[in-house]
């Protein structure tokens, strides 16, 4: 593919500034090149290392000569053509700077062919990328570049750089390269002293190359790692390599290794060489599980695939951090599989122990095998703790999962003759119907393991509850509303009653409205009281004197829970005014939402601290409880009612606490 100039937005939105930094970044840059033109044989060779001279040639598909006047340029790249291209982008490079960069403090020579031309050309370029000089000279396939004085021009980056710690980075680089592609050749070669500092050939399997990053002894503590894919998080494929649990002893009693090879886990995304703090810290945390404190830290390498389009690679100039969806859930996954290998390996344990004899002191392996049961290894991360004495805190639900989970086949109170005819009505067979076409399976398992806290604002009628390890803010109003409606579909035709003598004219008076529509609503209110009365237990009796209505009973939805009768007159003006009694479902519908609204509990101000312990303790103990059972099945729309505040691993995350 040619390379274009991107257009000005796609550069707006992946900008990064990337600076050169040290030899290093040259390096890595050119090397994801190589592997970009499908080379399998890459050789880099360094002087100084790499601050006077760097050389990496490759035998990939090479740079056509059309290429050369944009090919150093900033924001120019065959990768992507528009922002939406890194949806699915396959290739390291994409942002078309680090060419550029590398112009900007070094003097870069390129030779390169490809298969179609002739012969090869070699390129000159200034420190703007222009074009310098161009000439065809005899070469292979592929391309060689050659970056002499590095940071020339700026020698005060050069002061700040330590030439011997350079040397470590670049081996480190070029073997987690190795590692990762196999089928690809490596070597690194030192000018100086004509030395080869790494080499592994094409066919090398990944254990040799891990040996030849680490030390020769390692090769009989490693283990194939596997984790089984899981297309609903994304996550593709996760194979890799790790030590078992003798290696630490190994290195404890051998202090003799590589003195290029690293410690720190290496992680592959997408092929894309990343530092993943969050999965370094996971991971180790495991193997600690079934380590000593001494132990030194084992080998882990990891290869992930995950949907580009799950992937934001363009976080970090660099590009050595991604952001990736369902991060939590993927290190879980991978952190089970882990601790499931271990297990296994903690059964039989090889060690070093030194026995006297008359001659000279020897060492030698003993294999010591336990009969045991399998171990529970806890996840620090996953425990609610709090004392010592306590170390695992469990909250089970009161009721176990309904089994149908549906909200026709649920219980019904048939003690009355209404019960039983209500149930049989087609319009209440259709309002559960649509109920139970709205139940989200994911939120019954939510509420079921709900451990309530206590009310955080009464006015605004939210509370904090606990979730397994979540701490989590509900909408009780809202939540309340949708229980009530549940419980009175559920028993219409078979409430219990509460006994009251209140007079409907004394009620509609306490709100603001026109004597006309107070008469229409006792009007409507007798027509329909022997419905209301049969259905839904709000019996009514007409006062002869005054040609009114009194109330003598209303409806008893929830054992020991009185609703207020201050919202009274608002339930009474609803039913007078704003129920459709000409449509059978929509009445029973309208009915029910309006008994339920009037069932919430009312707000109540911050400053009143005993009707807030009253409304704190029916929440406790008799609104969450009811929340746990088959009698209420949550709908989707409650998700936006649920708020996260908080969940203990992401809490470890920050203050690492133990």
């Amino acid at each position: 593919m040619s390379i274009k100039q991107l257009d000005t937005e796609t550069i707006n939105k992946i900008a990064a500034g990337e600076i050169i930094i040290s030899p290093i970044n040259c390096i890595k840059e050119l090397i994801e090149n190589s592997i970009d033109a499908k080379a399998t044989q890459i050789d880099l060779t360094i002087q100084n290392n790499g601050f006077k001279i760097i050389k990496i040639q490759d035998n990939g598909s090479g740079i056509s000569k059309e290429n050369f006047p944009l090919l150093c340029k900033r924001f120019t790249t065959s990768k992507i053509q528009t922002f939406n291209d890194l949806q699915r982008i396959e290739t390291f490079g994409f942002r078309g700077e680090a060419l550029s960069s590398i112009c900007n403090i070094s003097h870069l020579k390129i030779i390169t062919k490809t298969e179609e031309e002739p012969f090869a050309y070699e390129c000159e370029f200034d420190s703007n990328g222009n074009v310098i000089s161009e000439k065809p000279i005899a070469g292979n396939t592929g391309t060689l570049f050659i970056i002499n004085d590095l940071f020339y021009n700026v020698p005060s980056r050069l002061k700040s750089l330590t030439v011997k710690d350079e040397l470590k980075k670049i081996i480190d680089c070029v073997s987690k390269y190795a590692i990762n592609n196999k089928g690809i050749s490596f070597s690194l070669k030192r000018i100086e002293d004509n030395k080869m500092l790494y080499n592994c050939k094409e066919d090398s399997s990944i254990n040799d190359r891990i040996r030849l990053l680490i030390n020769s002894s390692i090769n009989k503590f490693l283990l194939d790692f596997e984790c089984e894919e899981d297309l609903e998080l994304g996550l593709v494929s996760c194979k890799g390599v790790i030590t078992n649990l003798s290696y630490s002893n190994e290195l404890n009693g051998n202090k003799k290794s590589n003195s290029y090879g690293t410690n720190a886990p290496i992680f592959f995304i997408n092929n894309r060489l990343i530092d993943c703090e969050a999965l370094k810290k996971a991971l180790l945390s495991t193997y600690n599980s079934f380590l000593p404190k001494t132990a030194s830290r084992p080998f882990i390498y990891l290869s992930l695939f995950i949907k580009p389009e799950n992937v934001d690679v363009n976080v970090h100039p660099t590009k050595k951090e991604v952001f990736f969806i369902n991060e939590n859930e993927i290190i879980e996954n991978i952190c089970d599989s882990l601790r499931e290998i271990l297990q296994k390996q903690d059964v039989s344990r090889t060690f070093k122990t030194h026995t006297p004899s008359l001659n000279a002191s020897t060492t030698f392996l003993q294999s010591q095998t336990k009969d045991m049961k399998k171990k529970e290894y806890r996840d620090e991360t996953r425990l609610v703790r709090v004392d010592a004495s306590q170390t695992k805190l469990q909250f089970k639900p009161l009721v176990k999962p309904s089994i149908t989970n549906s909200f026709n086949n649920s219980g019904i109170n048939t003690s009355t003759e209404a019960a039983v005819e209500c149930s049989q009505l087609q319009s209440i067979k259709n309002l559960k119907m649509k109920l139970d076409s709205s139940i989200h399976k994911e939120l019954i398992t939510f509420f079921q393991d709900t451990k309530y806290i206590g009310i955080i604002d009464s006015e605004k009628r939210i509370c904090a509850v606990q979730v397994e390890l979540g701490l989590y803010m509900l909408d009780y109003a809202t939540i309340t509303n949708a229980l009530f409606y549940q419980l009175g579909l559920r028993n219409i035709g078979g409430f219990g009653t509460f006994n009251v003598d209140i007079a409907v004219i004394d009620c509609l008076e306490l709100i603001k409205i026109e004597h006309q529509e107070i008469d229409l609503i006792i009007k409507t209110l007798k027509e329909m009281k022997d419905m209301l009365s049969e259905y839904f237990n709000i019996t009514l009796e007409e006062e002869e004197e005054f040609s009114g209505l009194r109330i003598k009973t209303l409806p008893m939805l929830l054992s020991e829970y009185t609703p207020s009768l201050n919202k009274l007159p608002l339930l009474l003006y609803k039913l007078g005014l704003k129920v459709n009694y000409e449509d059978e479902e929509e009445c029973l519908d309208g009915i029910l939402k309006y008994i339920s609204l009037w069932y919430i509990p009312e707000i109540i101000s911050q400053d009143s601290v005993k009707e807030r312990n009253s409304l704190d303790h029916i929440l406790e103990n008799l609104i969450i409880p009811m929340l746990k059972t088959k009698n209420f099945l949550p709908t989707k729309t409650l998700i936006s009612d649920i708020i996260e505040i908080a969940n203990l691993p992401g809490l470890y995350k920050i203050f690492e606490r133990c």
